[in-house]
Order: structure tokens, then sequence, then C-alpha cells
């Protein structure tokens, strides 16, 4: 397990990566000078490290390594000039200054607790001219984890019988 909190690799040191022996030898045959490791699962990480791997994987390809993991779960290393310029944000506690990370973040949370949205509405039966008004309570009363959307269903609930108990028209 990592026990470094900057995500900066030191190959000596086990304690400073999460992967398996495969990706860390596919990592340091890219011969750079830096590397930073990201990883999560259904059980560890953070919504962060889901982002910034999926954000190489898409406009850096050439500066990541990744693997699967158990529990739904991704491993990476990220090398070269990108990871020494997210390497400087991170110390300044601006990693999503890095391009257009930031925006990345924002799209990603948002799809999540659109998805959530439609789900709820689905399993519950509900009608699509709800879905507004789900969208903006999960918006206010959600927090969106690397996995899930983390919100009270009860207190959703609550809300939609106030709503319905004072004949608010839903369009």
């Amino acid at each position: 397990m990592r026990t470094n909190n900057n995500n900066l690799v030191d190959f000596s040191n086990k304690q400073t990566y999460v992967a398996s022996e495969s990706l860390v030898q596919e990592a340091q045959n890219k011969h750079s000078d830096i590397y930073l490791n990201f990883a999560y699962t259904n059980y560890g990480g953070c919504l962060l490290d889901k982002v910034i791997i999926s954000y190489f994987k898409e406009y850096y390809p050439e500066n990541i390594v990744h693997e699967r993991t158990s529990w739904n779960g991704e491993n990476a290393f990220i090398f070269g000039e990108p990871a020494k310029e997210l390497y400087n944000l991170m110390k300044v506690d601006n990693v999503l200054g890095f391009d257009d990370l930031e925006d990345y973040y924002t799209e990603m949370e948002y799809n999540m607790i659109t998805e959530e949205a439609q789900q709820y509405i689905k399993d519950n039966g509900l009608g699509n001219e709800l879905y507004d008004i789900v969208l903006e309570w999960l918006i206010e009363n959600s927090h969106v984890e690397f996995n899930f959307v983390y919100y009270s269903e009860v207190e959703l609930n609550e809300y939609l019988q106030k709503i319905k108990s004072k004949n608010i028209r839903y369009d």
C-alpha cells in the first residue's frame, strides 16, 4: 500500500506505489525521470485519482501505463513532461490547474450525478418529468465518490413528497 501522499514514485521503495510487477516494469521501460502513481478500487482511492487516470488515457496516452485491478479498480503510472507539470501543481495544491483537468473533473462528476438521477427515476418508477427536480436535488445534496454518488435516498424521497403535497407542477 502506498504510504506517501503526493503520488511521487520511488521504485526502490514499494511503499510509494500501488501496481503489479508487470506494470512497474512497463513504466520503468519508459525511462522517465519522474513517475506519479494513481490508483483506486471500490474500496479505496478517490474520484480525483480516477479522473486523472481517465484524463491521461484520453489526452496523454503516450505518458501513461495502466492496468485494471480487482474490485473495479485501476492502477496507473504517469510520466514524462506532463507528469512534471502535474507534480509541480500538486506541490502547490493546485492539481486541477493542470490543462483542462478541472473542466474534465467537473464533467465526470456531473455525468455521474446525471446517471444517478436517471437510475433513481427508473428504480422508483417515476416519470421523466421529475428528472430536472431529482437532478437539481442531487447536485445540491450529494457527494460524488470515485464509483458512486452518495446521498440520502430517504431525504430525496421526503423532498419529492413535499413537492407532491404542495401540488407543485413538475413541468
